[in-house]
């Protein structure tokens, strides 16, 4: 019907005529018995920046590149000479600030918006987070008897007891600091896992976790829809590993939750948002994220799994960051037939540059100031542009 050019009593009579229609099968039932909801205003989201911590190379016995991607373009980091590789390993975004801490030939070193800063007594720098004008960093150092756990706060360096390795790093609003790693018995070649956190007391105190075979400590994030004596609930993921193999697992506050039965998983990465906490890694080939609800002593409620690849090529999730109930992950396959990927929320968002080898390691997800309607996609990413070619 040509609205413009209709009589206007033929069509007030038209829409009488239509009223009983609409009112049956465009508003179902109208009993006592069926509810009647006022309509819910469209939900408000930011547009999200994408930031992934990445290293590079052209091939086999080709020098390492440390860089990160940032909404279509790769920034390369620099450091003292081009001849030597350099690792790009944790990102961090600060308002107008990143943050990427790595590796430079054996050497721990983090970047600030590209400048380098070389962390002293440090071999490799794993974890960064910026928080009210500190900068937190965890890492290690090579001895000669072995690694030592270590971290750094604006770049003064503190031992981590009966430490090898960390994994990764978070801190409070209140400035606390939490570390996740692990320890290695060199005479039995077993894996203790640990965690340190300052939030009883001035120091860095240890924690370990109970584990029936080896285990280590892969990753940590901050519950903060729960706390306990005054600090936000702690998030840990780990492997157990034993002859058969090796098994996801999670903890949130020293409760164990299973992520996976079978063996032969791998876990990467892990985040908190509105009371759930993700954790990615992979099951076999398949690269997957696994999602909890935080019950309210820290148990494992409602778990599910979801699944990013098919199955058909080996591929690993290596970092994840969750922003306003969207999920991202990044990944890629190990056998380098296909271009690393960033998923959001189960989806292919965009492949980085197949140009060259990439191994992207981490990823953070922010917000902008522009605010768009729910429904529209909520992340703001140009077409990754060929930046390595110079395009």
């Amino acid at each position: 019907m040509n609205i413009t050019n209709t009589n206007p009593s033929k069509l007030f009579t038209a829409l009488l005529l239509a009223a009983p229609l609409c009112l049956f099968s465009c508003c179902g039932d109208d009993s006592e018995d069926t509810p009647w909801f006022p309509p819910v205003s469209p939900q408000k989201k930011s547009v999200h920046d994408v930031y992934v911590a990445l290293s590079y190379d052209n091939g086999p016995n080709t020098v390492n590149r440390a860089g990160y991607y940032y909404n279509g373009q790769l920034v390369t980091l620099n450091g003292q000479a081009d001849n030597v590789d350099t690792y790009a390993n944790s990102i961090y975004v600060d308002g107008d600030d990143v943050y990427v801490a790595g590796m430079e030939d054996f050497q721990a070193i983090y970047w600030k918006n590209g400048e380098a800063n070389y962390l002293p007594q440090g071999t490799g720098a794993t974890g960064i987070v910026s928080k009210n004008g500190k900068v937190y960093i965890c890492g290690y150092e090579a001895t000669m008897d072995g690694d030592v756990a270590c971290c750094w706060i604006n770049n003064k360096r503190y031992l981590l007891d009966n430490g090898t390795r960390t994994s990764g790093i978070a801190v409070d609003d209140a400035g606390h600091v939490y570390i996740v790693g692990y320890y290695l018995d060199r005479k039995t070649f077993v894996y203790y896992m640990r965690y340190w956190t300052d939030a009883e007391s001035a120091e860095i105190s240890r924690y370990g976790i109970n584990s029936k075979t080896s285990c280590e400590g892969r990753a940590i994030c901050l519950d903060y829809n729960h706390v306990k004596n005054g600090h936000p609930f702690i998030c840990l993921a780990g492997m157990e590993t034993s002859q058969n193999g090796s098994v996801n697992k999670q903890w949130v506050e020293r409760r164990e939750t299973p992520l996976a039965s079978a063996f032969g998983n791998e876990v990467s990465a892990m985040a908190a948002c509105n009371g759930k906490v993700y954790t990615c890694g992979n099951d076999l080939k398949t690269a997957k994220y696994w999602v909890t609800t935080i019950g309210p002593n820290g148990e494992g409620l409602n778990l599910t799994s979801k699944s990013l690849t098919d199955n058909k090529l080996e591929w690993k999730a290596t970092g994840i960051s969750v922003l306003e109930d969207d999920v991202y992950v990044t990944g890629y396959e190990t056998k380098r037939t296909h271009a690393p990927v960033v998923w959001k929320n189960g989806n292919v968002l965009f492949e980085l540059s197949d140009e060259v080898r990439i191994t992207p390691n981490a990823i953070h997800v922010i917000a902008r100031q522009k605010v768009v309607e729910d429904g529209g996609d909520s992340t703001s990413v140009a077409t990754p542009q060929q930046a390595l070619a110079g395009e």
